[in-house]
């Protein structure tokens, strides 16, 4: 305040002493903004900082995943890779992109899971219950069924599902606890529902494992090609049709029931 008077009263002495009136007032203007900006604004308190808008980061970051998760789930994964072959690199980038896309790794973290796959690639093999049963401590609800889901992927990736891939998986979901309703719906996103198969087999869902193995022997005997040879050409072509669905029926429910 006291810059603007001081500048005030110094314009306003030059212009008496150039005896113009006018001059006087404009030059006490003057002097008035020039205090102001010399002396004055510098005084004034620094702008207090806003604090940081939600959008730009004040809000909680997500929990970050233990750093021995990828030691822990890498040995899985090449675990139920190795069951039915060498690991080939389409099953090494579905464990990646779990990692990158489910687990959201950043490339920090990336670098300790090519870590983790190397070392898992060269150590005999593991038993699965017991390893899964260590990640599992480690492990969110959540993250446990997009494990299970990775696996999955990771086993149909180079076709359809292996016996011994789907007795490895069922290993892992036997150690995660997972419930059945969780590993029905994880399985049938995979490879669905097999309604129509129980269908061709005259079953339904709710049948036992003895019935399924019980209605496939009986049908595909009686559907065999063979049996139908001396009934001519076209009773032996729909005899071969009825034992193809019956057989791919079987197949089908097998891989989706782990048997």
């Amino acid at each position: 305040m006291w810059g603007k008077v001081l500048g005030g009263l110094i314009g306003l002495g030059i212009g008496l002493l150039l005896q113009s009136g006018p001059a006087a007032l404009a030059l006490a203007t003057v002097g008035t903004i020039a205090g102001w900006l010399m002396f004055d604004r510098e005084s004034l308190p620094a702008p207090r900082p806003r604090p940081p808008s939600p959008a730009l980061g004040s809000l909680p970051a997500k929990p970050r995943s233990p750093p021995e998760l990828p030691g822990l789930l890498c040995p899985l994964f090449i675990e139920v890779a190795r069951a039915d072959a060498e690991v080939s690199q389409l099953e090494v980038r579905v464990v990646r992109e779990f990692f990158q896309l489910a687990m959201e790794y950043g490339p920090e973290a990336m670098e300790a899971v090519r870590l983790a796959l190397k070392d898992a690639l060269v150590q005999p093999a593991v038993d699965l219950a017991s390893a899964t049963t260590r990640a599992r401590a480690k492990l969110a609800p959540a993250d446990r069924r997009r494990l299970v889901d990775a696996l999955y992927e990771l086993a149909l990736v180079d076709g359809e599902l292996k016996r011994a891939e789907a007795d490895a998986i069922k290993q892992v979901v036997s150690a995660l606890n997972l419930s059945d309703e969780q590993l029905q719906q994880i399985t049938a996103q995979h490879l669905g529902t097999g309604l129509q198969h129980y269908a061709t087999l005259g079953l339904n869902e709710g049948c036992t494992d003895d019935e399924l193995r019980a209605a496939f022997k009986r049908l595909a005997a009686e559907a065999h090609p063979d049996r139908a040879v001396h009934l001519g050409p076209a009773e032996a072509q729909r005899a071969s049709v009825r034992f193809r669905e019956v057989k791919e029926a079987w197949e089908a429910l097998k891989a989706l029931r782990g048997l």
